[in-house]
Parts: C-alpha cells; sequence; structure tokens
C-alpha cells in the first residue's frame, strides 16, 4: 500500500480524530477500484489507534452508512454516489447496499455484523462481509438492486474497545481496523458475483 493512501487514512481517522470512522474501508476500497484489470491478489489493509469519543459512539459512526456519500452527506467519501441499510433484521444485523463510481462503477450488497461480548462489555466487533450468493439473489429479488463487485470475497473488522486507568476511570477508545479483500484473475469485474 502506497504512502499516499497510509497517510490519508492515519490524516483522516487517527490524527484528527474526526467522526470519519467508516472511511477507513471506503478510502481503502476506492484505492483500487480504479484499476482496468484485476488479477489474483488478497489487499489486507490493519490499522489502529485511539479515539477520546465513548464506544457507543464509535459504533453509531461506523453503523451510519446512510450518511456516508460523495457529495451531500454528513461523512464525505471519494466516490460512493449512495450508501444505504436494505433491510434491518435487528439492531445487529443489517444488510446494507453501496454503490461506488470511480473510474468504473460498483454497486454491491454488504451484510453487516454487531457481536457485543458478554465477557467483555467493554468490547463491540463490526463486522462487515459480502452475503452469501443466496442471500445475494434474494436481495436482487427483493431490492431490485444490482450486485457487481471487483472482489470475490470481502470482510472487514472493527474491533472498539474502551480502555481504563490503573484507577478504574475511562481513558479512550482503542479502535482497531482490519480489512481483506480477494481479487481473483477468474473473476470479471464487470459481471455480478
Amino acid at each position: 500500500m502506497s504512502q499516499t493512501i497510509s497517510q490519508t487514512i492515519n490524516d483522516i481517522l487517527f490524527i484528527k480524530k474526526s467522526n470519519y470512522l467508516f472511511s477507513l474501508g471506503i478510502l481503502f476500497l476506492c484505492q483500487f477500484l480504479f484499476l482496468s484489470t484485476v488479477q489474483a491478489k488478497v489487499f489486507t489493509i490493519n490499522k489502529s489507534g485511539d479515539s477520546q469519543l465513548n464506544k457507543e459512539t464509535v459504533k453509531e459512526i461506523i453503523l451510519d452508512y446512510e450518511n456516508y456519500c460523495e457529495n451531500g452527506c454528513k461523512y464525505k467519501l471519494t466516490a460512493v454516489k449512495e450508501n444505504k441499510k436494505v433491510e434491518i433484521v435487528d439492531p445487529n444485523h443489517i444488510f446494507i447496499w453501496t454503490y461506488v463510481d470511480n473510474i468504473k462503477a460498483y454497486k454491491y450488497f454488504s451484510y453487516v455484523e454487531v457481536i457485543e461480548n458478554a465477557a467483555n462489555k467493554n468490547k463491540i466487533i463490526i463486522r462487515n462481509s459480502y452475503p452469501s450468493s443466496n442471500e445475494v439473489k434474494r436481495l436482487k429479488n427483493i431490492y431490485r438492486l444490482p450486485h457487481s463487485t471487483p472482489f470475490i470475497t470481502a470482510e472487514t473488522l472493527w474491533t472498539i474497545e474502551e480502555k481504563f486507568d490503573h484507577n478504574g476511570n475511562w481513558s479512550h477508545t482503542a479502535v482497531d481496523y482490519s480489512g481483506s479483500f480477494n481479487a481473483s484473475a477468474a473473476m470479471s469485474i464487470f459481471e455480478g458475483i
């Protein structure tokens, strides 16, 4: 990954400590969406930082998908034309649909799962991945939206954990991000998965 991408992510997410937490994943994806050909490759990214926002606020920002886009939204994301929740199974299980238009246009569904650990109430994990092929077919039929993506698989994990000092007072929220995006040489980036 180039220094420019790293610096952009660092500036937005961890140095400025702005509300653009979700930008990390989208910025990473957008950097690769301009490619005219995709070769067999797994793209990964890992980033960690501290936030002065509590874990619930960080969670709300990450899950605020409908407010992420290129123009006219609360959180500006280059090349994101639309990002919306299409199906809320329950507060911890959501299907979203994203439309990214860079040099090529990609429109795809994602499945979001919020995992709260009963053993560690200070920690939340947000997992975002492509739905199964059967789920994609179901979503396409119900919502009449396309699913075309440059990756065969994609998974991002946000780990959000409140930290406390030696006196038990809240100190900060640790935010870890990891993403893995698998593109195959056999995959046509012009066809839906």
